[in-house]
């Protein structure tokens, strides 16, 4: 785990705010004004967006990272208000060293207190809008379901990864107690939540991100 302590004096904070539902451009303006900065640092949010930047004339589409990651000067943190699934992100740094993006390892840091979009999230979004007499439309990416489990405190953290396997599967068991209650009166058996199959995956989410987590 990263001890990330930096000082600066901060002569220009500029900060962007969306104040629709999303798809604003909000990450296209943010990419554009981190030419200069030293921090870029995002706040809230999940992947069920995106933007595009430009790395020497080629194209790279992200929906996690902060797109000032391109500009060699800036440090981008991806802060705890982010809900991330640790798929997208693993594919997005991957994308970025394809593209031959430097010091991504130095650069990149993901606060441990950021949440974790798990798979049951994704099932449960299905669910959740299957069960709505006015489906919202989402994205089905368990963006929605993770914030729920913040708000109740029941969510895994980018923390928990770094858990040993047997302390990671028994936050998961506590987290999907009522999670796995409603796939079965759901009729959504093929849901439940395996904590052992889970553990695994987490710990191999650590083995490629635990150099990022501060």
């Amino acid at each position: 785990m990263i001890n990330l302590s930096y000082r600066f004096i901060m002569k220009n904070v500029t900060v962007i705010i969306g104040t629709k539902w999303g798809d604003e451009g909000k990450g296209k303006i943010a990419a554009k004004e981190s030419k200069d900065a030293k921090l870029v640092i995002r706040a809230t949010g999940g992947n069920n967006a995106g933007h595009t930047v430009i790395y020497k004339g080629k194209s790279i589409a992200l929906h996690l990272i902060p797109g000032g990651i391109v500009y060699p000067q800036t440090t981008c943190i991806i802060g705890p208000g982010v809900v991330i699934d640790p798929d997208v992100l693993i594919s997005e740094i991957n994308l970025l060293k394809k593209h031959g993006v430097p010091s991504i390892e130095k650069r990149l840091k993901i606060s441990g207190r950021t949440h974790v979009i798990m798979p049951y999230h994704k099932d449960l979004d299905v669910l959740y809008e299957k069960l709505k007499e006015n489906p919202v439309g989402t994205t089905k990416r368990g963006i929605g379901p993770c914030y729920s489990d913040k708000d109740n405190r029941i969510g895994i953290r980018m923390y928990d990864l770094l858990l040993p396997k047997d302390a990671i599967k028994k936050k998961i068991k506590e987290a999907t107690k009522l999670h796995n209650q409603n796939f079965l009166t759901n009729g959504m058996q093929n849901c439940i939540v395996n904590s052992d199959e889970l553990a695994l995956i987490c710990n191999n989410w650590k083995s490629i991100l635990k150099d990022y987590i501060t």
